[in-house]
């Protein structure tokens, strides 16, 4: 017994890991920071309650620490130290948006209005591609934000999310119309593909102006970077370049640590 403890330490030793957590209006996702790599990424919904991450992630090696990122307010955030505490016996570390940090630099007058997974995407964004870069992410909400090469955090947008743009619609109009999410297409052929054309199409040409807007600012080539479930098919509907990185938010915890 004693031998197979001391075998359990050393790899623990070996193989350090924090839990890096992502909860966002729709989805809970995860991923095991092993310090020089970022694991897979995980999901499940917001709406899942403490026992759904319990047996979901009790089967995950005891990490080091726990960091997160929380935009689903106050209960959400009394889930997850719950279930952190009663799997591991630790309490989880929630990011907070600094107004400096390792040369990246918020613009608004009071940081911490920012959104965390905002602030979080947008320092990785800027770490990992080291030139002014549009942040995109596509979730319930959508938000673009803008960094030039210094790491100055230009300020951004926010407009309702894929989901949100359809949910609207159809609640405040008598048209009817089954949801086709996901479908890609210039013009649409029946009700439900004219529905989604206007949303994708609509969303992408914001990034696009945004993103054209900003390069003429800065006087020079912007890369876009785009995050969030929506993200991969808002980007095949660009006609510009660009970058889906569905864990933008959890590589900025792993930049941020403990620290923020």
């Amino acid at each position: 017994m004693g031998q197979r403890r001391g075998e359990f330490v050393s790899v623990q030793r070996v193989n350090p890991c924090r839990l890096l957590v992502d909860a966002g209006n729709s989805r809970f996702k995860w991923a095991l920071d092993y310090g020089d790599r970022l694991g897979e990424m995980e999901a499940c919904p917001s709406r899942a309650g403490r026992e759904v991450l319990r047996r979901t992630w009790r089967s995950l090696p005891v990490p080091q620490s726990i960091c997160v990122s929380n935009v689903a307010g106050a209960e959400v955030a009394r889930v997850i130290s719950q279930t952190c505490l009663s799997l591991w016996g630790m309490n989880p570390v929630f990011a907070s948006p600094l107004r400096t940090f390792s040369g990246f630099t918020v613009i608004y007058q009071e940081p911490k209005k920012l959104g965390v997974d905002r602030w979080l995407a947008a320092l990785a964004a800027w770490t990992r591609y080291a030139g002014p870069t549009l942040v995109v992410d596509c979730g319930t909400a959508v938000t673009v934000d803008a960094v030039d090469a210094c790491g100055q955090h230009l300020g951004g947008v926010i407009a309702p999310g894929p989901d949100l743009q359809r949910i609207s619609l159809l609640s405040r109009t008598d048209i009817q119309a089954d949801a086709v999410p996901g479908a890609i297409s210039l013009l649409g052929v029946d009700t439900s593909s004219c529905i989604e054309a206007g949303v994708v199409q609509g969303i992408a040409g914001l990034v696009e102006r945004m993103h054209r807007k900003l390069a003429l600012i800065l006087e020079t080539q912007v890369f876009i970077v785009l995050t969030g479930g929506a993200g991969e098919v808002i980007g095949r509907a660009l006609d510009v370049d660009y970058e889906f990185e569905p864990r933008l938010v959890l590589l900025g915890l792993s930049i941020a640590g403990n620290d923020s």
